[in-house]
């Protein structure tokens, strides 16, 4: 046999059971976008690593460099100004291939970040509005419990004045809540 008291109570679980429902659905899904950023930022890290080794590629050419330019050195006093200007083209000439390339990749690698994270963007935002709407209607169904408690006459007086000062905080904590929403 139900009382009646026991309604109310049951509807507000089963509200509390949609909003913990609804919360949950939100956190997968937010676990699931984590779990993309976290691929995209290994993805950025591999590319760290590759440009790390374009760095390490460069610098060993720069080892060969200097001892090329000293071997031009060597050369230029052997063979004459000629030989030392061309090999100096040379080793500029390959020096600008070796940037070029390196300033290449580099913009590709941008570029592909760059339209990961505009794919991504989108559903950060979805997500971050569900559960701004999620946590507005939670808010929403305790102000709600609340005004019964309030509105019940055989409340004491002292649960009232506390019940009152709880619902000025959260429906604050709503205005809020609502201005983001608005504001996107």
């Amino acid at each position: 046999m139900e009382t009646v008291g026991t309604k109310p109570a049951l509807r507000a679980t089963d509200r509390l059971r949609q909003t913990v429902a609804a919360l949950a659905k939100l956190l997968d899904q937010t676990m699931i976008d984590i779990q993309a950023l976290d691929s995209e930022l290994q993805e950025h890290n591999q590319v760290s690593k590759e440009l790390e080794q374009l760095r390490q590629a460069a610098a060993e050419w720069g080892v060969e460099r200097a001892k090329l330019l000293a071997l031009v050195d060597h050369s230029r006093t052997e063979n004459g100004r000629d030989v030392a200007e061309t090999d100096e083209a040379a080793a500029i000439a390959l020096d600008r291939q070796v940037t070029s390339a390196v300033e290449r990749i580099r913009a590709d690698m941008k570029a592909q970040l760059d339209v990961e994270r505009a794919k991504l963007a989108p559903e950060h935002l979805r997500a971050a509005e569900e559960a701004v709407q999620a946590e507005a209607a939670r808010v929403e169904a305790l102000i709600q419990e609340i005004n019964s408690m309030i509105d019940n006459p055989d409340t004491e007086l002292s649960v009232v004045i506390r019940k009152n000062a709880e619902r000025a905080e959260l429906e604050s904590y709503l205005k809020g809540l609502r201005f983001r929403i608005a504001d996107r």
